[in-house]
């Protein structure tokens, strides 16, 4: 659900539950995400739609940055929370700076009781 938001951000989409559900099995059927909705390659769910980005890799940290790494201008991030009471992980937008910005669970308890675990930082192209 973060993809999307960003993707309303950037390309200016809006979403029906509907056309979320049949991209979700578009997205599915290519190999792009999991049927639980696990985002496996972020960057080919974003172009899909029409946005091309490029996430920020190196051979230390991966795709995961560190949590006080900031996006640079025509970047963005995603946060990944974690919240050792629950034991649950869950991912946000951000404004650059490592403050949530969009929740697709509104207000969720791993972001507001968690802490920021990493983020992932793509570039727009």
């Amino acid at each position: 659900m973060v993809l999307l938001y960003y993707l309303n951000v950037f390309k200016n989409r809006t979403w029906t539950p509907g056309r979320i559900l049949q991209g979700a099995e578009e997205l599915e059927e290519k190999g792009y995400i999991q049927k639980d909705l696990t985002v496996l390659y972020p960057e080919r769910v974003l172009k899909y739609y029409g946005l091309r980005t490029k996430i920020v890799w190196d051979e230390e940290y991966k795709h995961y940055r560190p949590v006080d790494e900031l996006a640079l201008k025509g970047q963005f991030e995603i946060l990944y929370w974690y919240n050792p009471e629950t034991d649950l992980h869950h991912f946000t937008g951000g404004n650059g700076a490592g403050i949530r910005t969009y929740d697709p669970l509104g207000e969720s308890i791993t972001a507001t009781q968690g802490h920021i675990e990493s983020k992932r930082i793509f570039n727009l192209l």
